[in-house]
C-alpha cells in the first residue's frame, strides 16, 4: 500500500523537506497522545498519521526515514 495522499506546502515552519501534509480527514477524537522523554524516539509505519507540537527547545529534532523494498523492485 502506498503512503497517505499529501500535498507539498514548502511552509517555512514545516521541518519536512517539502513541507508535506496529508490530505485525508483525521478524526482527532481517535488520536492517542504519546509524550516522549528527551532522548526517546518513535517509529511510524508509512500509513500512521503522526505529528507534534512545535519544538520549543534549543535542540533541533532529527528525523530519519528508512524504506525497505524487495529486490525485484525497479525505479521508474
Amino acid at each position: 500500500r502506498a503512503s497517505l495522499t499529501h500535498v507539498d506546502t514548502f511552509h517555512e515552519n514545516n521541518l519536512l523537506t517539502r513541507g508535506q501534509e496529508i490530505t485525508v480527514d483525521v478524526n482527532e477524537e481517535d488520536a492517542v497522545c504519546i509524550e516522549l522523554e528527551p532522548g526517546q524516539f518513535s517509529l511510524h509505519h508509512v500509513r500512521i498519521v503522526h505529528g507534534s507540537k512545535p519544538n520549543r527547545s534549543d535542540t533541533p529534532r532529527i528525523g530519519v526515514a528508512i524504506r525497505y523494498v524487495p529486490i525485484a523492485m525497479a525505479q521508474i
